[in-house]
């Protein structure tokens, strides 16, 4: 096989996993956006007490596994100043997490503004199907991060 057909076959190999791509995290996209911001709000008002026994309620076996009772208390004692959370004022989907997670856990992260009685907050949620409930839509928070001007970050 001469180096152009090979070169063309490799390019238009690329192409088909590129456009396949796309179409799985569009459809990923289309089926979370039933049920994901719905659910991140829910989870996001029950955090909002600032306690763990609340957090940890939402979290994943495997994010359970690695933070400990004390970094759990951190973070919660890092996002109280936010207040009680009133709204989610745009969230977005990642293709990129949910493209990563064709190769293991099915992971379905969104970023976006979200916004608290003190101020808005730089939401970044990735979400994991409940291992108790692996055939429901149910997710649980595999990690969380926010960053606020009213936390001083």
């Amino acid at each position: 096989m001469s180096k152009p057909v090979l070169i063309r076959l490799v390019i238009i190999s690329f192409l088909a996993i590129v456009a396949g791509l796309f179409v799985y995290t569009d459809r990923q996209e289309a089926h979370y956006q039933a049920t994901a911001p719905d659910q991140i709000s829910a989870m996001l008002q029950d955090i909002d007490s600032w306690q763990a026994a609340d957090l940890s309620q939402h979290l994943s076996s495997a994010a359970k596994s690695v933070v400990s009772p004390q970094q759990l208390s951190n973070v919660l004692d890092l996002y109280r100043p936010l207040g009680q959370f009133e709204r989610i004022e745009e969230l977005h989907f990642s293709r990129l997490a949910s493209a990563l997670s064709l190769l293991g856990t099915r992971y379905i992260s969104y970023s976006g503004i979200v916004q608290y009685s003190r101020g808005h907050a730089e939401l970044t949620i990735t979400l994991v199907h409940d291992e108790t409930a692996p055939d429901s839509d149910k997710l649980k928070i595999s990690n969380i991060n926010m960053s606020s001007p009213a936390l001083g970050l």
